[in-house]
Parts: structure tokens; C-alpha cells; sequence
């Protein structure tokens, strides 16, 4: 099971509010660790689910125009910071005729990608 997400903004406060519990002495240490263990399991079978169920049901394709801001590769994870993104073109592959444009840019999008192989 991975622990990547308790990097995250989500992991990171719920991280944060436990050891704070655990200095009140209103929670055992045993007790945040199933916390924990209990968020990995819970973000890593949602992201499951939702890219099993997106793959099976409906298609899309988009196109994102936007200035490179920043990136980096570490440990065979590519992170990508985007600066004024624009999406155009939202297709259903299932339903070409629809289109969809964003009405205003993103100032700032941040996509990760980690090569699926390597991370099962």
C-alpha cells in the first residue's frame, strides 16, 4: 500500500491534527497510526475506483495551453507546475459532437505523473 499521499495537503493537516490529539493526550499513539494506515488505504482505493470507473464508462480528451512554471523528476515521478492553464476542447469520446471550453484560465495546476508499472 503507498504512504505518497500523506504528503498532501489532505494527509498533511489530518497528520498534523492527530499529533496535536496525541500531545492532548486524547489519542494513543496506536490509535493515530490506524488513522493513518486507515487514510492510505482510503485514498489509494478511491483513486482506484475512480480511474477504473472513468476508464471503463467514459472517454476524454482535452487540450491544456499554459506557460511551464516549474518541473521535476525524482524517483520516477514527473511533477509539472502550470501557470495560466486554458482548457479547450473537452471531448466525449463516446459523443464527439460535444465540446466543452473553460470559460476563465487556472492561474496555477500542478499534475503529477508516476509511471503506473512501478507503483502497483
Amino acid at each position: 500500500m503507498s504512504t505518497h499521499f500523506r504528503g498532501s495537503r489532505l494527509g498533511t493537516s489530518l497528520s498534523g491534527s492527530l499529533q496535536e490529539m496525541l500531545d492532548n493526550n486524547e489519542l494513543s499513539e496506536e490509535d493515530a497510526n490506524k488513522f493513518m494506515d486507515f487514510f492510505d488505504e482510503s485514498i489509494n482505493q478511491k483513486l482506484k475506483d475512480v480511474t477504473t470507473k472513468s476508464s471503463k464508462s467514459k472517454k476524454k480528451k482535452m487540450q491544456v495551453k499554459a506557460g511551464l512554471h516549474s518541473y521535476n523528476f525524482v524517483d520516477n515521478v514527473w511533477n509539472f507546475v502550470l501557470e495560466d492553464a486554458v482548457f479547450t476542447n473537452l471531448k466525449d469520446i463516446n459523443n464527439p459532437e460535444k465540446t466543452v471550453d473553460l470559460p476563465a484560465p487556472v492561474k496555477y495546476m500542478k499534475i503529477t505523473a508516476v509511471d503506473s508499472k512501478l507503483h502497483k
